[in-house]
C-alpha cells in the first residue's frame, strides 16, 4: 500500500480497490504486539540473523500446533491473543483460516511494523542511523509516506 504513494507506481494503475489498515497502528490493542514492537524483537530477531518472519516454521509453528491439538484448547482465543479481536473468525473457521494463515513476511518488514507502532507515525523505513537514511533517502530521518492522494 505504502508504495502508492510513490508516483511512478501509481501512474500506472488505472484503479485499485484494496482493504487493510494503510497506516496507522497506534489504536492496535494486542498485548503481545505491542509488547514486541516496543522491546524490539524483530530488530533482535536481524541481529542473531533470521531474515525471515514464518510463523508456520519451526518453532513457533510446531509450538501452535502442539497448543491447538490440546483437548480444551480453543485456537480461536490463542491467535486473538496475539493478532487481536477479529469479526470474521471463530472456532468454526479457525481451521480453514489456520490452513492458509499467518503468511511468512521478512524480519525487515517487521521491524518496520515495530517502528510503525512506536513511533505512532507511518515512515518509510528507518535504517537506524542519520548516516544510512541519509544514504538512502538524502535526509537524516526516513521521510513520512504521503496518503493523502
Amino acid at each position: 500500500f505504502a508504495s502508492f504513494s510513490e508516483k511512478g507506481l501509481v501512474d500506472k494503475l488505472h484503479s485499485a480497490a484494496m482493504l487493510s489498515p494503510v497506516a496507522y497502528l497506534s489504536h492496535m490493542t494486542t498485548v503481545i504486539g505491542n509488547i514486541a514492537a516496543r522491546s524490539f524483537l524483530a530488530e533482535a530477531t536481524a541481529i542473531i540473523g533470521v531474515a525471515e518472519f514464518n510463523p508456520k516454521s519451526g518453532l513457533v509453528g510446531a509450538f501452535i500446533k502442539a497448543i491447538c491439538l490440546k483437548a480444551g484448547i480453543d485456537c480461536y482465543d490463542l491467535l486473538s491473543v496475539i493478532t487481536g479481536k477479529n469479526c470474521c473468525l471463530n472456532a468454526s473457521t479457525i481451521d480453514l483460516f489456520l490452513a492458509n494463515e499467518p503468511q511468512s513476511t521478512s524480519t525487515k518488514n517487521m521491524i518496520h511494523l515495530s517502528q510503525t507502532v512506536r513511533d505512532k507515525e507511518l515512515r518509510k523505513y528507518n535504517y537506524g542511523s542519520g548516516k544510512s537514511n541519509m544514504k538512502h533517502y538524502g535526509q537524516a530521518l526516513p521521510p513520512a509516506y504521503n496518503i493523502s492522494a
